[in-house]
């Protein structure tokens, strides 16, 4: 992506004053990945040329699960617009379209741009840049077959779920007759599964691996494979996609704590809107949240939360799958002063494939909120400036709740 942020100022160069100042506002909050402040910004119809207009919409709809939308306005620019762009700009919504495709469960379609990716823009790919691309269509490829996954439900449905010993929600999953108890994680890009219950629930095992970037750093090679069907309370789910990782890759403190199964993002969207409430109980159905603005957005499969932390305004990935929440690196480096007030600590980040060490600083009484919600970390780590580390809303936030709705539909949270 990173090249794609020089073209954005290129397209914009040419404008008069007015507009060029207004791309290069836009250009740094799609830079920082702050759709809600784009989200703002375009609310407030500036005066752009149609192509600008269109490519930064199709950024925003696209960030906002408005699949659709994104699709259209990419499309017009890409097909209908006669004034030719930069190729870093075509690259970005190359990338758009095959992440659309993805989202759509449309994975032949997403080979396809992953493959005309590769092919047309060499020569403007970083390495890094490449190995990604290369990735998602190694991914693509295996599932180029697969039928789309899908959803059969109950207008509301409702589970019960427990808390584990690193007091993290499982919640009861079945395959083939098989149950097992599967970790909650709105942060998991894909469902993972171990492969000794992956072979005991009957998976179909697809040809192929892709790369899994772990919390440690490391990169892991993972299967992958197909659920036919996956049973969650009265929710049916069909052809689930699923990572499958060794064994031994979801064991921690020396095979003390294991996770057998995660439940990620793509089925839990799917699922509805989901109430979380702390007896125990979890409810799926398509309320609407309340509100009238979206407080959340997605960076490719990841739910980026908005929220004000410390009097600013701010975006932190929403992970249920993480115990407590955690201040990032960029947050550090803007707070210093609040920041050298704390007491520094050693801390140890971890998840599937291992974990890792990083500096931190361990603060006290920082309040947060959440659309109407008001409250404060009595306890946070902060990232040390330098440790390049996304800051993560985790179960701490869920938990001081008497319930939370998450809207996938609308984007929204609320806590009560």
């Amino acid at each position: 992506m990173k090249s794609f942020f020089a073209a954005l100022l290129f397209i914009c160069f040419s404008h008069s004053l007015q507009a060029r100042v207004t791309c290069d506002s836009l250009h740094k909050l799609v830079k920082r990945g702050d759709f809600f402040l784009l989200d703002d910004a375009l609310r407030g119809k500036p005066a752009l040329r149609v192509m600008d207009s269109l490519f930064f919409s199709a950024i925003r709809f696209q960030a906002f699960n408005l699949l659709d939308y994104a699709t259209t306005d990419a499309r017009k620019v890409l097909g209908e617009l006669k004034e030719p762009l930069p190729d870093s700009a075509l690259l970005q919504l190359h990338e758009l379209m095959a992440e659309n495709a993805m989202k759509r469960y449309r994975y032949y379609e997403a080979k396809t741009w992953n493959n005309t990716i590769l092919r047309r823009f060499a020569s403007i790919l970083t390495p890094e840049r490449k190995a990604e691309i290369e990735n998602n269509l190694a991914l693509a490829q295996a599932l180029a077959h697969t039928l789309p996954q899908e959803v059969k439900r109950k207008q509301t449905c409702e589970i019960t779920y427990t808390y584990d010993k690193a007091g993290l929600m499982r919640v009861p999953v079945k395959s083939a007759g098989i149950q097992s108890d599967f970790v909650f994680d709105t942060g998991a890009n894909l469902s993972t599964i171990t492969a000794s219950l992956a072979k005991s629930m009957k998976f179909r095992m697809l040809q192929g691996t892709v790369n899994v970037n772990t919390s440690s750093g490391n990169i892991v090679k993972a299967n992958l494979a197909e659920a036919d069907s996956l049973v969650m309370g009265d929710l049916f789910f069909y052809h689930v996609v699923f990572l499958v990782l060794s064994d031994a890759d979801l064991k921690f403190l020396g095979g003390l704590y294991k996770i057998d199964g995660i439940l990620g993002y793509p089925v839990i969207a799917q699922a509805g809107t989901v109430h979380i409430f702390q007896n125990g109980r979890m409810r799926f159905d398509e309320a609407v949240a309340a509100g009238t603005r979206s407080n959340l957005s997605l960076a490719g499969y990841t739910p980026m939360l908005e929220l004000t932390i410390a009097d600013e305004r701010t975006a932190l990935v929403f992970d249920s799958g993480a115990g407590k929440s955690m201040l990032g690196s960029d947050f550090s480096y803007r707070h210093a002063d609040l920041c050298a007030k704390g007491k520094r600590k050693a801390v140890r980040v971890g998840g599937a494939g291992g974990s890792r060490k990083l500096k931190a600083m361990a603060l006290k009484n920082i309040p947060w909120t959440i659309g109407s919600k008001t409250a404060a970390f009595q306890s946070i780590l902060a990232a040390h400036p330098q440790a390049n580390q996304h800051g993560y809303i985790g179960q701490d936030v869920i938990k001081a709740s008497t319930e939370v709705i998450i809207d996938w539909k609308n984007m929204r949270m609320e806590l009560r």
